[in-house]
């Protein structure tokens, strides 16, 4: 987040040659069983405790990752073995040789908890193990995680993430939208969607304009706001230029359109405004219109946004998106909307290396005139 911005850069998604993607895996893992080090200390020693980047064709294989992935498995599973040698630690209980000796015993994510030898009833036996410290992995031997395209990785003994495998020959990200002209002479596009299996569907047999499943129906009071939570996508592309002139900026920012609907007989003015959402920060944001709702799908079409690309919030005392800093949350007000029409309002970050806490934000659409 910068305190001040010198001005505005501008924003959309890359250009399409033939086929473009709009893109839209992840899971935590769960507790393993300890592992079996164990090791003992005499007394007197002391017992402290320590989307997808464009490639070669898909059916390609990239032999230098794959030999790297072997190496990286074997010095994993060489450290795995030498961690997997000598006998396994005591259990409560049993019995033990010198009163005060400890034995500690790997935990959690490669941490260390201890037991010391003790006399219960006239014998020495090992007391339950201490609370598990000194945890310095990323996650417990044994827990698995979903990765990529439906893969899986599992934890390996030295606490670390294994590699992604499992993904399907050919796959995709669920819920991303491809599109094609071909077989469109008359224009307009067919599209196709990854499911849930990470698998692509068919392409739809006819060619329609794209649009965005994320939609807004203004309020049919003058002076009402409507109000709703949105996350930015990760996918980035350049914004429009800061006058709306019809070229783009060199800048690639994350970005969510939300398609706007003005469901009155009027034709409406409204401003659209950024507030934070309750788990979310003051982003720093950037907001800007287009008078179709059909997502702009050329370079071209891109740069052909309406008024200009807003930096700051609109006016008004206090400012409406709550903001502490008038470089932050952004504004657009004047937005046009013709009678039963519809258009479409792109949300984005300000640069591509403006912190976007969880991606979260609301856009607050607020009915100015109705006539």
């Amino acid at each position: 987040m910068r305190s001040l911005k010198s001005g505005l850069l501008g924003c959309i998604v890359a250009g399409l040659v033939g086929t473009v993607a709009v893109v839209g895996c992840s899971a935590s893992g769960e507790t393993g069983d300890f592992g079996d080090l164990a090791s003992e200390t005499d007394p007197t020693e002391g017992t402290g405790s320590v989307l997808p980047p464009s490639s070669s064709d898909d059916d390609d294989d990239d032999d230098s990752t794959v030999d790297a992935g072997k190496k990286d498995a074997g010095k994993d599973a060489g450290k795995d073995a030498a961690k997997d040698a000598g006998p396994p630690p005591p259990e409560p209980g049993d019995s033990c040789p010198t009163a005060d000796k400890t034995v500690s015993r790997t935990c959690g994510m490669c941490g260390k908890q201890e037991a010391i030898c003790e006399q219960v009833g006239g014998k020495l036996q090992w007391s339950d193990y201490g609370p598990c410290s000194g945890e310095a992995g990323i996650c417990t031997p044994g827990s698995t995680q979903a990765c990529g395209n439906c893969g899986t990785q599992t934890c390996s003994n030295s606490c670390n993430w294994g590699g992604c495998t499992g993904q399907p020959a050919n796959s995709c990200s669920p819920g991303t939208v491809q599109y094609t002209t071909a077989g469109c002479p008359g224009g307009g596009y067919k599209n196709r969607t990854c499911n849930l299996t990470c698998g692509w569907e068919n392409y739809s047999s006819t060619c329609d304009i794209p649009t965005t499943p994320n939609k807004m129906t203004i309020q049919t009071t003058v002076g009402a706001v409507r109000s709703q939570q949105w996350t930015l996508g990760t996918e980035t592309f350049n914004k429009p230029n800061a006058s709306c002139t019809g070229t783009l900026t060199g800048t690639n920012v994350r970005f969510v359109p939300v398609e706007v609907t003005n469901g009155t007989t009027k034709e409406a003015e409204i401003s659209a405004y950024h507030t934070k959402s309750s788990t979310g920060i003051e982003v720093d944001t950037v907001i800007w219109a287009y008078a179709t709702h059909g997502l702009p799908m050329t370079d071209a079409d891109r740069g052909q946004c309406t008024s200009r690309v807003a930096d700051s919030c609109i006016t008004g005392t206090p400012s409406p998106c709550g903001a502490s800093s008038t470089y932050t949350l952004a504004g657009l007000d004047k937005i046009i909307i013709p009678a039963g029409g519809k258009i479409l309002i792109y949300n984005a970050l300000w640069g591509s290396s403006t912190s976007a806490g969880d991606g979260t934000f609301i856009l607050n659409l607020r009915t100015d005139k109705l006539q």
